[in-house]
C-alpha cells in the first residue's frame, strides 16, 4: 500500500528547528558550553522534549483521525454500500470482534459505527485530512454526534478556530 499520510509541514518545521540548532553561532555555543552546569541548559533541553512531545502527539491525533476515517471509508465501501443491513450488521460484529482481540478496545462495534459515519459526514479526503491537523478523533466524535448539518459544520468551524476548546467545553458541559 502506498504512502497514506502527507507532509504538511510539522516535519518541515522540525528540520528548520534542527538546522538552526546545528548551525549557532560560535559566541552562542561557547555560552552553551560555559553554562553547562547552569539553569540555561536544563531549560532548554526541557523545552526541546516539551516541543517534541507536543510535536508527536499533534501527529499523533492526525493520524487516529485519519485512521478512523480510512477504516469508515473502507467498511462502507466494501460492505455497506450493498445495502443488505443484516449482512452488514454481522460483518461489522465479526470484524469488531476480531479488531479488539488484535488492536484493543477502540475498535468495537460503537466505534466502527462512528467510523463509518464520519467518513459519511466527510467525504472529502483533503478536508478531513486538513481538519485533523487540528481536532483530535474525541472531537470528530462529538461533532458528528450533531444531527443538524448547519450545527456541525458550525461547531467543527469554532473547534478548528479554538483548537478544540469549545467542542472540549460542549463535551464537559453536556455530561
Amino acid at each position: 500500500m502506498g504512502r497514506v499520510f502527507s507532509d504538511t509541514g510539522h516535519s518541515r518545521n522540525f528540520k528548520v528547528a534542527k538546522q538552526q540548532m546545528t548551525n549557532l553561532p560560535t559566541d552562542q555555543q561557547k555560552k552553551s558550553v560555559e553554562n553547562i552546569n547552569g539553569a540555561d541548559l536544563f531549560h532548554d533541553i526541557a523545552n526541546l522534549i516539551e516541543e517534541t512531545r507536543q510535536y508527536v502527539a499533534q501527529e499523533y491525533n492526525a493520524a487516529h483521525a485519519l485512521l478512523c476515517w480510512l477504516i469508515g471509508t473502507r467498511i462502507n465501501k466494501e460492505v455497506l454500500q450493498s445495502k443488505r443491513a443484516d449482512y452488514g450488521e454481522g460483518i461489522i460484529n465479526a470484524l469488531s470482534t476480531k479488531l479488539k482481540l488484535n488492536y484493543g478496545k477502540g475498535y468495537s462495534r460503537a466505534n466502527l459505527f462512528r467510523m463509518i459515519k464520519f467518513a459519511k459526514l466527510y467525504p472529502d479526503k483533503k478536508i478531513v485530512a486538513t481538519l485533523s491537523r487540528q481536532l483530535s478523533w474525541s472531537h470528530f466524535v462529538i461533532i458528528c454526534s450533531i444531527e443538524d448539518d448547519l450545527k456541525r459544520d458550525f461547531f467543527a468551524e469554532i473547534c478548528r478556530v479554538q483548537n478544540g476548546v469549545y467542542v472540549y467545553y460542549k463535551s464537559k458541559s453536556a455530561a
